[in-house]
């Protein structure tokens, strides 16, 4: 048995995301993709974040894809 602490799910679930948002995705985000993002409970801050945007981008995009309920920041 090993030492070495296994990482968690949220740990898992966040390097997973930053490596298909930094290999995969270029902004804007296609409806669904955003969605996904939305649904896995990421705020706005989140997803700018690892788009290297403004969270304001964020907004804007999930009111153009009609993605803001729940409201989110």
């Amino acid at each position: 048995m090993s030492d070495t602490p296994r990482p968690t799910f949220r740990g898992k679930l966040q390097s997973s995301l930053k490596h298909f948002l930094v290999e995969r995705a270029r902004w804007p985000v296609d409806r669904a993709s955003l969605a996904a993002l939305v649904d896995m409970g990421l705020t706005n801050a989140q997803i700018a974040a690892y788009f290297a945007v403004a969270p304001d981008d964020v907004y804007m995009l999930r009111e153009e894809y009609n993605l803001l309920h729940p409201p989110r920041d």
